[in-house]
């Protein structure tokens, strides 16, 4: 690509967060977007993108769209959907307070069992020990929780109510969708 058209690229792209701009583009593009089970499709009409970037005549261009797509999965995180890029190498991180909060904590309640005496409220010792199984998470788990880098449908309150959390890394990580 020649410098020129490079930055005539870059006039089309709006700013960053600027939705009712990119829709403009879009627009002007004669973009189709799809968002189909497995992928995320986008087609451009050659022609108008020919026009936009300024590159001379659309009669000797080839009438087919161009077609993007981009593999994607929808994952189900409590009662919302989210759209899931297939790479998970450069989905941004989503650090989750609550899930940190809860990593905190069962460090936390493993501590306290180790160390002071058996509550008599047995309501209480079966929270802390519920707690406390989180403690021996895999180690490759909890710095994904702590980076932000947990699958998308691993949230606070579907690791707390995970019944019986394996003991065996490689099975934890099959169970909490991380392997």
């Amino acid at each position: 690509m020649t410098d020129t058209a490079i930055a005539r690229a870059a006039q089309l792209a709006p700013a960053v967060g600027d939705s009712r701009a990119l829709r403009q583009v879009i627009g002007h593009l004669g973009a189709r977007i799809a968002i189909e089970p497995h992928a995320l499709r986008i087609e451009l009409d050659r022609g108008l993108l020919a026009d936009a970037m300024k590159v001379g005549s659309v009669d000797g261009l080839i009438r087919d769209p161009i077609v993007l797509a981009a593999p994607v999965s929808l994952k189900r995180r409590g009662i919302e959907l989210r759209l899931v890029y297939a790479a998970h190498d450069i989905r941004p991180a989503n650090r989750d307070p609550h899930l940190i909060d809860l990593i905190r904590r069962a460090w936390a309640a493993w501590k306290k069992l180790a160390t002071e005496p058996r509550s008599a409220n047995p309501v209480e010792r079966s929270h802390l020990v519920r707690l406390a199984r989180l403690r021996f998470l895999a180690p490759d788990i909890t710095l994904a929780i702590i980076e932000g880098r947990q699958p998308v449908e691993l949230t606070a309150r579907t690791l707390l109510r995970c019944g019986e959390l394996p003991v065996d890394w490689v099975d934890q990580r099959k169970a909490l969708g991380s392997a």
